[in-house]
């Protein structure tokens, strides 16, 4: 796994617990780590299907503050650490 999807994981299991409110990342949540999150991930990846699937998290991320219920939020977060493993 890549340190940049290691890191991901242990916000994204941190934002699980605390009831997928957006809290957890300090300063504009999962929409603004996703911002410096990207291009880290980007350098890191070495394969096509790798950089496929770091820009669609990053969406997935950016999109995760509109999303309307805990309920949302916790299924986005599910499908972004299952497609991390």
């Amino acid at each position: 796994m890549l340190p940049s999807f290691e890191t991901l994981q242990k916000i994204l299991l941190q934002e699980q617990k605390d009831g997928c409110r957006d809290k957890v990342v300090l300063g504009g949540g999962l929409a603004s780590f996703a911002k410096n999150w990207l291009p880290k991930a980007l350098s890191e990846a070495t394969r096509k299907e790798e950089r496929l699937l770091i820009e669609k998290i990053a969406v997935a991320l950016k999109k995760y503050s509109a999303l309307p219920t805990p309920q949302e939020r916790q299924a986005a977060i599910q499908t972004i650490l299952a497609d991390l493993t």
